[in-house]
């Protein structure tokens, strides 16, 4: 269960990021290699190279476009529009990462045209009801039978539907990094069919 005590730990630090300090800092480059672990398997956000802190009473910073490509929220890496929303795209993004065991973005795919997206791949097996699919067979295990005791498949699954939530294209259909945690630790029920009907909605 390493990776529910991990990617937990990152949702809370990002919630300390966006509502722990006034104004809020918006780090702009979360992404898997800037999440380390520590010696008890907590996560520790680093490289804060990028970040920006919002002003009172604004609802976004439009600014220089930084960050990791594949990583970025699309209405920040179109027109520079950073909001906290941002850093919760990029969140969503390394959850998928994690659960697929796979990078955001690669162009390396020789048999096709088109780059690799895990968010837009992500999205097309969970609209066909395959959200099994998105799993990392390593997170699995071969014979899947003492491995599932420590990932039980619901928890795995419901991480995925976590981070294509967060990964949302409409920025205010993406939840909010302190909901996202929520759904996490199961606080905050989500299921698939809640899912496709917020991919509906676009």
């Amino acid at each position: 269960m390493q990776f529910v005590i991990s990617s937990n730990t990152c949702a809370q630090k990002g919630w300390l990021l966006h509502y722990g300090v006034k104004p809020a800092i918006y780090h702009r480059d979360i992404k898997a290699t800037n999440i380390l672990l520590d010696e008890n398997m907590r996560a520790r956000v680093v490289d804060f190279r990028l970040a920006k802190q919002s002003r009172e009473r604004q609802s976004h910073l439009t600014t220089r476009v930084a960050g990791t490509h594949g990583s970025l929220a699309p209405k920040y890496a179109l027109y520079g529009q950073l909001t906290e929303k941002s850093d919760v795209y990029s969140f969503g993004v390394v959850i998928l990462e994690i659960m697929y065991g796979r990078k955001a973005l690669d162009l390396s795919i020789s048999d096709s045209p088109h780059a690799f997206l895990i968010t837009d791949w992500a999205w097309s097996l969970i609209k066909e009801g395959k959200v099994g699919e998105v799993l990392d067979t390593a997170l699995l295990g071969g014979d899947g039978t003492s491995f599932e005791i420590m990932n039980p498949r619901r928890i795995m699954e419901r991480f995925v539907l976590v981070g294509i939530l967060c990964a949302h294209v409409m920025v205010a259909l993406r939840p909010t990094i302190m909901d996202a945690l929520k759904m996490l630790e199961g606080d905050i029920e989500v299921s698939e069919m809640e899912v496709l009907l917020v991919f509906r909605r676009c």
